[in-house]
């Protein structure tokens, strides 16, 4: 069974199951699973079990998969392994998923559900930064700097800002905008489609670096950088272990960690 597999006894594999379930709720059906994949995920990557039970818990209960939202316990962790690995988190993963956690919860300040897709949109993001050896957006700075672009997106500061925000998602009906804005950075590709037309409208580089910094809540360094990552970079990873026979859930989790460990590697 699942305790012997990560070389707990049934007391101590108890007490991680109810750390879990006061955290994500029974989910319908779908704790025995939820309860595996974090435990044998938590020993192929080797993380503290009750770290990834907490961590886990906390994001099952935000809808980031499960009862509640999202898509499958084995696919979510599928993400974590390639974030760990791919955003060069190994030893800093309660790092990691405190970030993570911040994100949603901002989200669900103003949203009462996460919008479908955002979860790995913010992995991705983050992922990105970590990858991109520039310190002041990496880890917690980096997670920060999220925070302050999704803010910015939900509450424009000043009429340049909302009349540029307004143009730069697409205009049209008021309503459906102030909709899309309460979505924050990771809703419906907003970066992206941010990003993108500030390319397309504001052709000088400082221009537009200080534009975005008005737009995004950022400095113009940071805005800078930013051109220089991908944030809208999927995990490839995904794809990969989708097409095997029995797809992702069809892996045991304790070896996701080396499998997305072998794959950033080889890419």
């Amino acid at each position: 069974n699942t305790g012997e597999a990560i070389g707990r006894n049934k007391t101590e594999m108890g007490q991680l199951v109810q750390s879990y379930i006061a955290l994500a709720g029974a989910q319908k059906g779908l704790l025995n699973s939820q309860v595996n994949t974090a435990a044998l995920f938590a020993k192929g990557a080797g993380i503290d079990h009750e770290l990834m039970m907490s961590s886990m818990g906390h994001m099952g209960q935000m809808g980031a998969f499960g009862q509640y939202g999202g898509g499958s316990a084995e696919r979510f962790a599928a993400i974590l392994a390639d974030a760990i690995a791919r955003g060069g988190m190994m030893g800093r993963e309660g790092e990691l998923f405190g970030s993570i956690q911040s994100l949603m919860g901002a989200q669900l300040n103003v949203l009462t559900r996460l919008v479908p897709g955002s979860d790995s949109a913010m992995i991705g993001a983050l992922t990105a930064m970590n990858a991109s050896n520039l310190p002041g957006l990496m880890g917690q700075r980096g997670a920060n700097v999220l925070g302050r672009m999704n803010q910015a997106v939900m509450n424009p500061q000043g009429d340049f800002a909302e009349y540029a925000m307004y143009q730069a998602l697409g205009g049209g009906n008021y309503f459906d905008y102030l909709m899309r804005r309460e979505e924050g950075i990771f809703g419906q590709n907003n970066y992206q489609e941010i990003d993108s037309w500030l390319r397309k409208n504001v052709k000088d580089p400082q221009m537009r670096w200080h534009v975005k910094s008005q737009m995004l809540g950022i400095s113009r360094h940071q805005a800078r950088s930013l051109e220089g990552i991908n944030m809208g970079a999927t995990s490839g990873i995904l794809d990969v272990l989708s097409e095997l026979d029995g797809g992702i859930e069809g892996i045991s989790p304790d070896k996701l960690s080396l499998m997305a460990r072998i794959y950033n590697a080889k890419g």
